[in-house]
């Protein structure tokens, strides 16, 4: 599942990049999904960890791209306080 979490990711920020939000977000989304499963599968795998954490702060730029700061903000703060 790591490796397509990380085609997610790749694509999102591609499409981020092109100002495809819509599907952007929805992939940064369908990354972050797969990267927690793979965390959830061995907690002490901090790569992975490092990974949602990551993909987040991209999906808090779309997000904010997007106007919805409130969601954005969210993730910014919670990003922080891992």
């Amino acid at each position: 599942r790591n490796g397509l979490a990380d085609c997610h990711l790749e694509y999102a920020m591609a499409l981020a990049k092109a100002g495809r939000t819509d599907l952007a977000t929805e992939n940064y989304r369908r990354a972050i999904e797969n990267y927690r499963a793979v965390w959830l599968a061995d907690e002490r795998n901090l790569a992975a960890r490092r990974q949602i954490v990551f993909t987040e702060r991209h999906l808090a730029n779309a997000l904010a791209q997007k106007g919805e700061t409130a969601d954005a903000l969210h993730l910014y703060r919670r990003a922080l306080a891992e």
